[in-house]
């Protein structure tokens, strides 16, 4: 019978880890140094702080460490992993070394050089990994071991890239402290956002249901298309799927189900209920599920009708349109009478 301690599990817990943690190793160079003849920065494992082994961190640095203005201070822009600590995962940030004095002396200065840096950081990584709110992603240390300091670090996601992008931030993150120590950051200070950023929404969820019925500045239409879906219930058209918050399968043939969609919001367009002159065909994706319980999504019903239509220098076949736009048609009568 196996015996499990915690050494033992936190070998099981890390191997995913270190495995991953060793992609790197093909974008280190085979001297393993720290920057070129030239003085580029260059990815090297290098498990020491103060020239001291860290018997369970794995660290790959880029390039050497920047130097504060008065050389108190450094910097290293470190992508490490804890094998003692599985639960942390793997995380990327600026790594603070006291070079002279103490922490207390200078976790001041680690603060406010971050705080001029952290929008600027927030922008230019969002803007890279198409994330408007990567702001919340800086995550404050909770220790100043040996006179050591994390002004923040951010944690890469299970499903994330190492290189892609725990590399290609850290290469972003140096090049902007580097900057700040050129006293060249003030002509990078990001521009507010004049309107507000939307809020994201998942899928087959009461908020994405809303999002169909968005009416331009005209009132919301969401109890009108519930009606129409609880009566695609009743014609055996839909399922409501309540494992999910708000979701239905299509039981009807898919091509089908997208005619009937497009005819509806025409008429809604047509009787003036629907103000926006285009079909919310991304929201209605949203919630809908084909036969195997994957999401239909915003390409798939569009699709199925260009498919049928076809274009003008390829038109489709007559009687597959004629036959598809009857059926919508005849449904929807029975629909509205």
């Amino acid at each position: 019978m196996n015996q499990f301690t915690n050494d033992n599990m936190n070998y099981i817990a890390s191997k995913k880890y270190i495995r991953k943690m060793h992609f790197l190793d093909d974008f280190c160079c085979l001297d393993n140094i720290a920057e070129d003849k030239e003085g580029n920065p260059l990815l090297h494992r290098d498990d020491t702080v103060r020239n001291k082994q860290m018997p369970v961190h794995m660290m790959y640095k880029y390039g050497a460490p920047l130097i504060s203005e008065d050389g108190c201070r450094a910097y290293t822009f470190n992508i490490e992993y804890c094998t003692d600590t599985p639960s942390e995962g793997i995380y990327y940030g600026a790594f603070g070394v006291v070079l002279q004095g103490t922490i207390d002396e200078h976790k001041e200065s680690f603060d406010r050089e971050w705080a001029v840096i952290r929008p600027i950081a927030a922008q230019v990584l969002g803007n890279t990994f198409d994330n408007p709110y990567f702001n919340m992603l800086f995550r404050q240390t909770d220790n100043v071991n040996d006179n050591t300091y994390w002004p923040f670090w951010i944690s890469l996601g299970e499903d994330e890239d190492i290189v892609e992008v725990a590399f290609r931030a850290v290469r972003i993150i140096r090049r902007i402290y580097e900057t700040y120590f050129a006293n060249k950051i003030d002509g990078y200070n990001p521009i507010p956002r004049k309107g507000t950023v939307k809020k994201p929404y998942f899928p087959c969820t009461e908020k994405a249901f809303e999002n169909i019925g968005e009416n331009g500045k005209a009132e919301n239409i969401k109890d009108k298309v519930l009606h129409f879906s609880e009566w695609c219930q009743k014609e055996h058209l839909l399922s409501r799927n309540d494992l999910y918050e708000t979701a239905w399968i299509i039981n009807e043939s898919p091509t089908r189900f997208a005619f009937l969609i497009e005819a509806y919001f025409g008429e809604l367009i047509k009787r003036k209920t629907y103000k926006k002159k285009s079909i919310p065909w991304k929201a209605i994706g949203n919630v809908l599920l084909n036969q195997d319980g994957l999401l239909i999504g915003e390409a798939n019903l569009k699709t199925l009708i260009s498919q049928i239509r076809g274009t003008t220098k390829n038109p489709g076949n007559k009687k597959k349109i004629h036959e598809n736009e009857q059926y919508a048609e005849i449904k929807l009568k029975n629909y509205f009478t």
